[in-house]
């Protein structure tokens, strides 16, 4: 009878997410703010609020691309997902001398972002 449960409780989670991605609504990191996102833009950076004013224009337009071309992540290859989405990643960090160009970023969850740090790619 456990079991019974946790694969209705499983199913209620993984049913909405499967019915997005039929629609072709991908869940991921806002290009704009990072939070989770089922397009490209979350409601309120859409309507024009930005996260961080910080942040330069080539870089915003470039996460946004990053976000538009990529569904894997390129550390792990999985998929994003609700609990984990796409974020783009610096490939050579900014602090280790890194630009915000579109060939320096590539999608990754936000939990292997996260966990890689400022390491450079490739590197152990």
């Amino acid at each position: 009878m456990g079991n019974a449960l946790a694969v209705n409780v499983d199913e209620a989670r993984l049913l909405p997410h499967l019915r997005d991605r039929a629609r072709g609504r991908i869940v991921r990191a806002c290009g704009g703010c990072g939070r989770v996102s089922v397009g490209k833009l979350c409601p309120s950076c859409a309507a024009g609020m930005v996260a961080n004013p910080r942040q330069t224009a080539e870089f915003k337009l470039n996460r946004l691309r990053v976000l538009a071309e990529e569904t894997v992540c390129w550390i792990c290859g999985g998929q994003g997902t609700v609990d984990d989405p796409l974020s783009p990643d610096h490939l050579v960090s900014v602090a280790a001398g890194g630009s915000n160009r579109r060939d320096n970023l590539a999608s990754a969850h936000l939990s292997c972002n996260k966990s890689r740090g400022a390491r450079m790619r490739g590197a152990a």
